[in-house]
């Protein structure tokens, strides 16, 4: 069983998927990345078949019709394999030891939390801190959001999940915004708590089209 499965919805994300990934293999087989092409129109396809071909046992690819971010991220719910789970954007990348220090972070807090996230930092247009990660001040710990609810999270892809805990979960194909708000909602509201690790980064392309949400 892998520990840790990283789903990577791409869409005409040939200009920065191959970041993306390596960032995702410094997991080595600990890890499985999902590279999930949602019926892209360029060499997407082709440079996830590499991929696969390239780490066999690490790296799978599946082709599907366009139907969006959601749909991407829900077909790599229903294959993935690890204790854990990630929903990575395709034009992201992870610091070099993030996912070893989540999953250090998961087994020393297993039974108390169902979700992990790390501090978010813009590079491209824009670099720095995301306004939010004021989180992490007082570093790594479990946070009780009954208690602290300016600790809460909505994004979904600097966090890190108990597939356990979003096996029968799914993301809403018909909003065009927040579905993935919803999504860790859900899964806060079952223990109420979030783990905060510090010592980890999730890397945030802020592009200069201003095309970022």
């Amino acid at each position: 069983m892998k520990l840790l499965s990283i789903a990577v919805p791409c869409y005409n994300s040939e200009a920065s998927m191959k970041r993306c990934i390596d960032s995702l293999l410094t997991g080595g087989e600990d890890v499985e990345i999902l590279i999930i092409n949602d019926g892209s129109k360029d060499d997407t396809a082709a440079i996830a078949d590499e991929y696969a071909a390239r780490y066999p046992t690490i790296v799978r690819a599946i082709h599907k019709e366009n139907g969006g971010v959601s749909s991407a991220r829900n077909a790599g719910l229903a294959i993935a394999e690890g204790k854990y789970i990630n929903f990575i954007d395709s034009d992201d990348m992870l610091s070099d030891n993030a996912l070893e220090e989540v999953e250090k972070f998961f087994e020393e807090h297993y039974d108390e939390i169902d979700m992990v996230s790390i501090p978010l930092m813009y590079f491209d247009a824009k670099e720095g801190p995301h306004v939010l990660n004021y989180r992490f001040d007082k570093g790594s710990g479990i946070v009780d959001l009954e208690n602290e609810w300016n600790c809460i999270q909505m994004n979904v892809a600097s966090g890190f999940f108990k597939l356990s805990a979003v096996k029968n979960l799914s993301f809403d194909t018909s909003l065009a915004y927040a579905e993935d708000a919803k999504f860790v909602q859900f899964v806060l509201l079952n223990k109420r708590k979030i783990g905060l690790l510090s010592t980890a980064e999730y890397l945030y392309r802020s592009r200069k089209s201003s095309s970022s949400a």
